[in-house]
């Protein structure tokens, strides 16, 4: 399709600059039906959150070549983002990676080693519950040397503070091993 905005360009470049400091080959595909015609603050919105998402998908989500080969993935990986009308007025944004997917268990021992949390809090959670911790702020699994484009300590927050502002809902699917996807909703 056509790429809205210099929005996908703007993506390709930066999982391009992602990937080379974190030595991986990752492919931005987009399709963003409808994308020209919403208005300037739900597209600007749109933006900041595939920002975060792409930059996530990368550093988190997709392997290194290598690890990717071993488990009998493409040595690139691919980040799928999506826009389409689903509607009276409503749209579906969709950030896909087919990397590593959300270990639960990854997420439960960040909360913990964060110190905002106790061992049998998290360990009473369900596994929705702990996944949406991901949007708390300062939430971050990487190792505190994690560089300049990991999040900056601005991570999945800032697309918490986006979906509230569009009133949009989010659905967040993983399969560890396989992918994560990160679906919104939202009126426009």
């Amino acid at each position: 399709g056509s790429a809205p905005d210099g929005l996908t360009a703007e993506n390709r470049r930066l999982a391009a600059r992602v990937a080379e400091t974190q030595r991986k080959q990752v492919r931005v595909a987009a399709e963003l039906a409808g994308f020209d015609g919403l208005p300037e603050a739900v597209r600007s919105a749109l933006k900041d959150m595939a920002f975060q998402l792409i930059r996530n998908a990368v550093y988190h989500g997709i392997e290194a070549p290598e690890e990717r080969t071993r488990v009998d993935k493409p040595q690139e990986g691919t980040i799928r983002i999506t826009l389409r009308p689903v509607g009276s007025g409503r749209f579906e944004f969709i950030v896909r990676d087919d990397g590593r997917g959300l270990v639960p268990q990854h997420i439960r021992e960040a909360l913990l080693a964060s110190g905002r949390h106790r061992i049998e809090d998290l360990n009473a959670l369900d596994e929705r519950t702990l996944l949406s911790k991901i949007f708390e702020p300062g939430f971050s699994t990487a190792s505190q040397n994690a560089g300049r484009d990991a999040g900056r300590g601005v991570g999945l927050d800032l697309v918490k503070t986006k979906l509230v502002a569009l009133r949009a809902q989010l659905k967040l699917d993983t399969q560890p091993g396989q992918f994560t996807e990160f679906r919104i909703q939202f009126a426009a």
